[in-house]
């Protein structure tokens, strides 16, 4: 008995073979590379009649004895038939223009920096603050160190009488920051945290 595989190989080399064993527009003869196309452009219509497809179909054109609306493509032409409505190897189809997408340009909003206090326009705002505009790269970082923990920062005094009681790790738990803002907030105001704190381990001189 003949293998499943080799028998729907056969029927298909058989159907090609009747329709001339090559394709009819570029004259691809490797049967790999061959289909049946419908000379009408009524493939759709044919198929939803009949419910062919496939294997089905090649078995369908042997024992009709070949209709003479079918011929054979290869892939390529097959597929450029149905997507351009010709086979570029007969007429080529005209080429697209390319899409070429023109940003609408809109007119800045003056705005005022926040830090430097220079004029300037953007279109969209992507500062970290939308109330507090920057006009550049610096003005931004000087902002964000600006704002940094302004909202627990304590009074010197009690920055001073708190690092001279408590470790930094729990000044940091308390005001719900950083080692380093405790530190940058002692030198803001001018505090040595190393010499307040009792808990630094201490130089020998």
């Amino acid at each position: 008995m003949q293998p499943r595989k080799e028998y729907i190989k056969s029927v298909k080399f058989r159907a090609l073979q009747a329709y001339g064993g090559k394709c009819v527009c570029c004259g691809e003869d490797m049967w790999e590379f061959l289909t049946i196309d419908h000379k009408n452009n009524d493939g759709s219509k044919h198929r939803a009649e009949t419910g062919l497809e496939g294997m089905k179909m090649y078995l369908w054109l042997v024992k009709n004895n070949f209709p003479r609306e079918f011929q054979v493509l290869c892939w390529g032409c097959n597929l450029a038939r149905h997507q351009y409505g010709v086979c570029p190897h007969v007429k080529r189809p005209s080429r697209p223009k390319p899409l070429r997408y023109k940003t609408p340009k809109k007119e800045g909003v003056q705005l005022t920096c926040t830090i430097c206090h220079a004029l300037f326009k953007r279109q969209f705002s992507r500062s970290i603050l939308a109330k507090e505009p920057v006009c550049s790269q610096p003005c931004r970082i000087s902002l964000i160190r600006l704002r940094r923990g302004a909202k627990n920062r304590p009074p010197k005094e009690e920055l001073k009488e708190k690092l001279e009681t408590m470790r930094i790790t729990a000044l940091c738990k308390e005001y719900q920051v950083g080692h380093k803002a405790i530190k940058r907030w002692a030198k803001n105001y001018g505090l040595d945290w190393r010499a307040l704190s009792p808990y630094t381990i201490k130089k020998r001189v």
